[in-house]
């Protein structure tokens, strides 16, 4: 959604140097300037809004995150990603080694909370 928004804005850019151009044979340039600053000064706040709310919504999941609600296509394989979460932590040394699943669960929640976003 991010990139799609950019690549817009760089497209709208390029066309909005193209028509200021054209648009200096006919018009003075004052009139010019305004009009596609205006008008660039438009697309570029939808587009940084857009990226802004995307943002925010991703902030918001993952700080509520929970690996212990996560949503798994076949739910028997639940047990499997919690044990290699857990092997995960434990190898990345963010657990001890002898911590429990659980113990390796919470830690790998308060790290998707504050690391990812």
């Amino acid at each position: 959604s991010q990139s799609i928004v950019f690549c817009i804005c760089l497209v709208f850019l390029y066309f909005y140097s193209l028509a200021t151009l054209m648009l200096q044979i006919y018009v003075s340039y004052s009139y010019i300037a305004f009009l596609t600053a205006f008008i660039a000064g438009g697309f570029y706040s939808v587009g940084v809004r857009q990226w802004s709310r995307d943002r925010a919504a991703i902030q918001s999941r993952l700080g509520n995150f929970s690996v212990r609600n996560c949503v798994c296509f076949v739910e028997a394989d639940r047990a499997l990603v919690c044990r290699n979460i857990a092997a995960l932590m434990k190898a990345r040394r963010v657990v001890h080694m002898d911590a429990t699943q659980d113990e390796a669960l919470d830690a790998f929640e308060v790290l998707v909370r504050t690391d990812l976003p």
